[in-house]
């Protein structure tokens, strides 16, 4: 692999560890993208499947990817636009959950108090997620802790889908994807073009159909899971933050300043201006935005099996590798 003499010898370790782990069948195969200093560098690693090789035209399955792209940047747009606030309580849109006294901001922090998943999902539906919700006996707001659960982000999809009137396809496309020129992500993918995610007993071969378990059986558009993307369209939403074609320089302010417990408004925060999150298929986003630098990488690690961990291990080394100091 040949690296651009224009990045630095971190982009040229990143990538080396990237190969490292498709050798060792740690994921089929990956799409990277390695911004620094208005110099960048996309490379593709390793198949889909064994077999076919990753392009420019891959969909991956982005998994919690989706709460930054779509759910979490469509949200700040409205509290940019001032059509929503922080501190909006979500009985003002669910009156029947007022009593749980919530706002949006303690769902972009993950401090709502909710458990990391459900205990029994067999019959996860949205009539069980919406009960769950009603008799939920949450801690006091003094006695909550950040804990990362997709319940939140369920909530803040149903949000925006009651204020933009439409579901989160739509939503997404036309307030975000469409204005950035993100041409190919979406719910619901060409199944052609689509990397597939695992093998299972109960779904066969999951390809082109949103991995994430509760995401399936929600039946529409989930706010936690289920968009799919290219190493293309993903790269043009990170410029898009930098550019400030997203937010505004107050939010972005926001997000390099404002931190709870390791994380900022729907970010995990490294330290000021350091942002990153990851996907359960194996993706990462990394951002300085201090420094001007980003990370993207792509990967079907949970192909053909999801017990096949080791990838997670490099990617935090990925993480740990972006965001080294220089000195």
């Amino acid at each position: 692999m040949e690296i651009s003499p224009m990045l630095s010898e971190k982009a040229n370790d990143i990538f080396k560890i990237l190969e490292a782990a498709v050798v060792r069948e740690d994921t089929p195969g990956f799409a990277a993208f390695y911004m620094e200093n208005q110099h960048s560098q996309t490379v593709y690693g390793g198949t889909i499947d064994y077999v076919e090789k990753v392009t420019s035209s891959s969909l991956y399955d982005l998994a919690s990817l989706t709460k930054v792209v779509g759910t979490t940047t469509r949200i700040l747009q409205l509290i940019d636009r001032e059509e929503i606030s922080l501190s909006d309580s979500i009985g003002v849109f669910f009156p029947m959950l007022e009593e749980l006294k919530l706002t949006i901001e303690d769902l972009l922090l993950h401090r709502a108090g909710f458990p990391a998943d459900f205990t029994d999902k067999t019959d996860f539906s949205q009539e069980f997620f919406w009960n769950f919700l009603k008799k939920i006996n949450l801690p006091l707001p003094n006695e909550r802790h950040t804990i990362y659960s997709d319940i939140g982000y369920l909530l803040l999809g149903e949000i925006i889908e009651k204020i933009d009137g439409c579901g989160l396809e739509e939503s997404f496309r036309t307030h975000v994807f469409e204005p950035l020129g993100m041409v190919s992500t979406t719910y619901f993918p060409d199944e052609s073009s689509a990397v597939p995610t695992e093998i299972t007993l109960s779904r066969g071969k999951i390809k082109g159909i949103v991995h994430d378990g509760k995401a399936y059986l929600w039946e529409k558009e989930a706010g936690h899971a289920g968009l799919f993307s290219t190493i293309g369209d993903l790269e043009t939403f990170v410029r898009a933050v930098f550019s400030g074609d997203i937010l505004s320089d107050e939010l972005l302010t926001t997000l390099q300043t404002f931190e709870v417990s390791g994380r900022t408004l729907g970010w995990l925060s490294r330290s000021a201006g350091q942002l990153y999150h990851t996907g359960f298929t194996g993706g990462v986003i990394c951002l300085d935005l201090l420094q001007m630098r980003a990370l993207v990488v792509l990967s079907n690690r949970t192909y053909p099996n999801r017990e096949n961990k080791s990838y997670i291990c490099v990617r935090q080394d990925i993480i740990e590798k972006f965001f080294e100091s220089e000195i």
